[in-house]
């Protein structure tokens, strides 16, 4: 997921993951089994379970969805793996302290009425890069408001923060 993520495949790296979850066996376990079968119900050698190589290689993937720091700037990205049905929800995606370089994160993103808002706060000084939003490209249609100062998104479709605490307004609705 983090490749298809830093591709900027967000949908992609949604899919996968999707697909990972229900890849699990036995699904009571939540677990990744080191063999896999075709007929997932047939009573087979599934291998070590838990492994965990697995699920801290699944953790770290996972992680990247939401934050990472872009290896060419150090930049740090955020948001940019996260599906856009989540930021679309009313009660949306919150993170609170998410260990990141040089500190803490904290993000919540989710649709406030005709919006969907993001509001960005860190207890450590920003990285040399700076921090982006990166968002998707259906909330990037209608303008993006920065701290109430309308803003352009890179070609990437990144909002860069000039500043934490930050408040991000993408207009979705009418």
């Amino acid at each position: 997921m983090s490749t298809l993520v830093r591709l900027g495949w967000r949908e992609k790296a949604y899919q996968l993951l999707q697909y990972l979850l229900a890849g699990q066996r036995p699904r009571e376990w939540n677990q990744w089994p080191e063999v896999v079968w075709r007929d997932s119900t047939a009573p087979r050698f599934l291998g070590d379970l838990p492994h965990t190589w697995v699920g801290s290689d699944f953790a770290r993937s996972l992680l990247d969805m939401f934050a990472y720091v872009r290896d060419g700037d150090s930049t740090l990205v955020l948001a940019a793996g996260i599906p856009l049905e989540w930021m679309q929800d009313t009660t949306g995606v919150r993170l609170e302290g998410l260990p990141v370089e040089r500190g803490r994160v904290s993000l919540t993103i989710r649709r406030e009425g005709d919006n969907v808002v993001a509001v960005v706060d860190g207890t450590a000084p920003l990285p040399s890069g700076g921090v982006v939003l990166q968002m998707p490209a259906e909330l990037l249609r209608r303008g993006v408001r920065l701290n109430d100062q309308s803003v352009q998104p890179d070609s990437s479709g990144g909002v860069k923060l000039g500043s934490l605490p930050a408040r991000a307004v993408f207009r979705v609705g009418n």
